[in-house]
């Protein structure tokens, strides 16, 4: 199952930056911000404007192999992550960066809300 070895890879690599940051603690009862950015090389066929990467590997599956290989090593459960898009994109070489933050705190009441869409 080569979703085996994905999260062995990525947890194996959380673990050797928590080597060089010996005072994170892992995080718990904390409401988390991930940002997953999914990056492989554009296919030759492609035409090199090409930016996003809407063909490739599922984003949201690949996002739960990252949010399932950190558990326990990162945060305490995934449970935590409030917001976590896949971002899917080409890149000079193939990648996964993974960005994991504090979800600032709201007051109660208060609606964390995006731009309003506008129409074409």
């Amino acid at each position: 199952d080569p979703s085996t070895s994905d999260k062995a890879l990525i947890a194996y690599h959380a673990q050797e930056w928590l080597s060089g940051h010996p005072a994170f603690a892992l995080w718990r009862d904390t409401p988390l911000f991930m940002v997953l950015h999914c990056c492989r090389l554009r296919p030759k066929s492609w035409p090199e404007h090409a930016y996003w990467d809407h063909k490739g590997r599922d984003g949201d599956n690949m996002l739960k192999l990252a949010q399932d290989a950190l558990q326990g090593i990162i945060y305490d459960n995934d449970s935590r992550l409030v917001a976590a898009p896949p971002l899917k994109y080409f890149a000079k070489r193939p990648h996964l960066r993974i960005m994991i933050w504090p979800a600032p705190a709201a007051s109660p009441g208060t609606c964390l809300r995006a731009a309003p869409l506008r129409s074409r």
